[in-house]
């Protein structure tokens, strides 16, 4: 009994390792889409003229995005 018991806790560690996984995907997913938006709403500002912390921070976000899409 206490070998079955034991399997059956591997097994539901696995099971939540999974969700967890999955968990963080979805996150990273959303996170992306956010940034995206943010960028987006940041250069229509800078369009409309404004400048110092915008530029800034579309090149910061830029930077940051081309990093993780090689791989940093």
């Amino acid at each position: 009994m206490a070998i079955i018991s034991y399997i059956r806790k591997i097994f539901g560690w696995f099971d939540r390792q999974e969700k967890q996984d999955k968990e963080i995907k979805d996150i990273k997913e959303e996170q992306t889409i956010l940034t995206k938006g943010i960028l987006a709403c940041l250069k229509g500002l800078h369009e409309q003229g404004a400048n110092g912390p915008v530029t800034e921070a579309i090149t910061e976000i830029e930077a940051h995005l081309n990093k993780k899409a090689h791989g940093g």
